[in-house]
């Protein structure tokens, strides 16, 4: 089945050309290297409760 990985954020940030290459890197591995074949992407929004 693979393996998930999951992003969580909570913030706005400003993404940088450094970030960015650096996201990529890493995303690459863990699709390459370690499995990885589903991506969660989530964002925590304040105030919002999940039960």
């Amino acid at each position: 089945m693979g393996k998930v990985c999951c992003f969580v954020g909570h913030r706005k940030i400003n993404l940088t050309k450094e970030l960015e290459d650096n996201l990529i890197k890493t995303i690459e591995d863990l699709i390459i290297n370690k499995g990885v074949n589903r991506f969660l992407f989530l964002r925590v929004i304040r105030g919002v409760k999940i039960r």
